[in-house]
């Protein structure tokens, strides 16, 4: 048998039991629980940054990203004023 035949034709038995087996309904189902499970995680990110974003140790941490050249400046122009308030 033909390699490209052969290749062809998995691919073609991959996709046709993908979808008979409802394997989209179980890719969407996966993809949903993962955000959901993400989620809880980053309520409780940005709440330990914003505790840490008023601290002394949260001044220097952003004072130090800003005066390096990380952020280009049309970027550093728009978060500053933010940062700084």
């Amino acid at each position: 048998m033909n390699p490209l035949k052969s290749f062809g034709h998995l691919t073609y038995k991959a996709l046709y039991d993908t979808i008979h087996h409802d394997g989209i309904e179980h890719a969407g189902y996966i993809a949903f629980l993962s955000v959901l499970s993400v989620f809880p995680f980053l309520v409780f990110f940005f709440a330990i940054a914003g505790f840490i974003g008023q601290s002394e140790v949260g001044t220097h941490f952003f004072d130090a990203i800003l005066s390096n050249d990380i952020i280009p400046a049309h970027v550093m122009d728009a978060l500053k004023p933010r940062l700084n308030e």
